[in-house]
């Protein structure tokens, strides 16, 4: 499963921006250093991206702490955002675009660690693939 996770992730991270991303082992490398399985699994919950707490929590099955710290890693991540619904002011949680967003919230903190310097190799291949 752990393939088919990795990829159906990457095509759901592909249609949740407003660039069309090329489909290449990049982005699952990527996304494999950025995240752990278990929060790919949860992700997949953004297929039909917005959704709101309530449909998380439908889907997730995890308590509220779990659940709040899962949404919390991942938007320290920069994978998802949380933002107001423009005609209801609701909270409603989202895959960030791959570009520029996710891309800027990973690399731009200046990390070093041996992390962030493979994330780093993973995003330049990327863009020039």
């Amino acid at each position: 499963m752990s393939e088919r996770l990795w990829s159906k992730l990457a095509l759901i991270i592909r249609k949740a921006g407003t660039l069309p991303l090329p489909a290449s082992d990049t982005l699952i490398e990527i996304l494999k250093n950025l995240i752990t399985e278990e929060q790919a699994t949860f992700l997949l919950i953004f297929k039909k991206s917005p959704v709101t707490i309530e449909q998380i929590k439908q889907k997730a099955g995890l308590d509220d702490r779990e659940l709040n710290k899962l949404l919390d890693d991942l938007m320290h991540i920069g994978i998802i955002t949380r933002l107001p619904e423009a005609k209801t002011g609701d909270l409603i949680y989202k895959l960030a675009p791959f570009m520029p967003e996710l891309f800027e919230r990973t690399l731009m903190r200046g990390g070093t660690t041996e992390k962030e310097r493979q994330l780093a190799t993973c995003m330049r291949n990327f863009l020039l693939n």
